[in-house]
């Protein structure tokens, strides 16, 4: 029963870090993230407005952030074959029922959960390369001559650094998960301690 109470804390401790974040954005206060984003925004806006080569500054940057997330991302497809293969090899608690379910095994849950957080932290990275690739182009074309083309420079670059964010955020959960093959209890105080280490890190005012 202990590895149920642990995977119902993980999913929980997930989406409430989700829900946390929508509903703190949403609202007209000032934390961490929200100061972030302000500084992004002003980011663009002096690689717009200012003299000399800003423009191509900004777009070293984003060539930068485009490497990294390519980088994790080739790096989590390595580790999806890995987890794959360790499954098909029966490495997992293939003979131990989940919620007393027939058919349905611990390790079989326990891959599930492993690759669903991979697919999610893929998806984040690969929408950042997407965005931050259209962020260039946006740099780039002047937006400026544009009504409205500042703006979506703008809020192009802040949806990539949020995709960028959840990716990391998302690689966090990723290791709890694979804590839960070691030990429950190890999943479980894993879990926790990361929620309450981002909750402070990203809410805190």
């Amino acid at each position: 029963m202990l590895h149920e109470v642990a995977f119902i804390v993980y999913v929980s401790c997930f989406f409430l870090y989700r829900l946390l974040l929508y509903y703190w954005t949403c609202k007209p206060r000032s934390c961490r993230l929200t100061l972030r984003e302000e500084v992004y925004s002003h980011w663009v806006e002096e690689r717009l407005t200012g003299k000399g080569n800003d423009v191509f500054i900004g777009i070293h940057a984003l060539r930068n952030l485009i490497m990294a997330n390519s980088v994790f991302v080739s790096a989590l497809l390595i580790l999806l074959g890995i987890i794959i293969g360790f499954y098909q090899e029966d490495s997992f608690n293939a003979n131990q029922t989940f919620f007393g379910l027939e058919g349905v095994s611990l390790g079989l849950v326990q891959v599930i959960t492993n690759v669903g957080i991979i697919f999610i932290c893929l998806y984040h990275f690969i929408m950042t390369i997407r965005l931050a690739a259209r962020t260039s182009i946006l740099l780039t074309s002047n937006p400026g001559k544009t009504e409205g083309g500042v703006d979506l420079t703008k809020e192009t670059f802040l949806s990539a650094q949020r995709d960028w964010m959840h990716g990391i955020r998302g690689i966090f959960y990723m290791i709890a998960a694979i804590a839960w093959v070691l030990n429950p209890v190890f999943f479980l105080l894993v879990t926790i301690a990361i929620t309450v280490y981002i909750l402070l890190k990203d809410l805190r005012v």
